[in-house]
């Protein structure tokens, strides 16, 4: 088993490969003032992360406008322990994805996955 010293040798050698930015949005709820309530998206923290195709590449592209846009699922992948759950957005490159599923952190984990899509 990995010494305390060894995960984080390991955890900061991970985070080195991550080359993006991804701003995590959640959503916040307040009074109106008038008996109702309104909801924005906040942002909650800027970490490093990668972003791929969740299939290795099998993203299809749709024309938008007249431009090419990407859609699909995709996998994010934020340093270990991110606080990330499946009511969040993530803001990279231009484009919002919703988190689509955040499965529990792990013990001793060096990455933090999660799937999304692209909203």
């Amino acid at each position: 088993m990995l010494s305390d010293a060894e995960m984080c040798d390991y955890r900061e050698a991970f985070e080195d490969l991550l080359d993006g930015t991804c701003v995590i949005e959640r959503l916040q709820t307040a009074s109106d003032g008038q008996g109702g309530t309104t909801s924005s998206w906040t942002a909650a923290g800027t970490v490093c992360c990668n972003v791929s195709p969740l299939t290795g590449g099998s993203g299809r592209s749709d024309i938008e406008g007249g431009q090419p846009r990407e859609v699909g699922a995709r996998i994010v992948t934020l340093p270990a322990e991110t606080d990330i759950r499946t009511t969040d957005r993530l803001v990279t490159g231009g484009q919002t994805l919703e988190v689509t599923d955040a499965r529990e952190p792990r013990t001793r984990e060096f990455v933090r996955r999660v799937e999304a899509r692209i909203v």
